[in-house]
């Protein structure tokens, strides 16, 4: 869908004015397909918790998580001293 205008604008007041706002967005029906919409999340697997938003942690899970999930690349641990 193309989203509405993205301009601040007058604030909508009316459910008109939102009806409108709305299905100015809309594509043409010929313009339709089929899809899905999706997120992918980081995890880290030895904690099981989603990964935090900042800080150094979450570089290094996005990392792996892209190499190994999206990527294919076949990782193995090795242990540091």
């Amino acid at each position: 869908m193309a989203a509405p205008p993205s301009s601040g604008g007058d604030p909508i007041t009316t459910k008109r004015q939102l009806v409108e706002w709305l299905e100015a967005g809309v594509k043409p029906k010929v313009d339709w397909r089929v899809g899905t919409e999706h997120e992918k999340f980081v995890f880290d697997l030895e904690s099981k918790l989603r990964a935090p938003y900042e800080g150094e942690r979450v570089l290094e899970l996005f990392s792996i998580t892209y190499l190994t999930v999206l990527a294919g690349v076949k990782l193995r641990r090795v242990e540091t001293q």
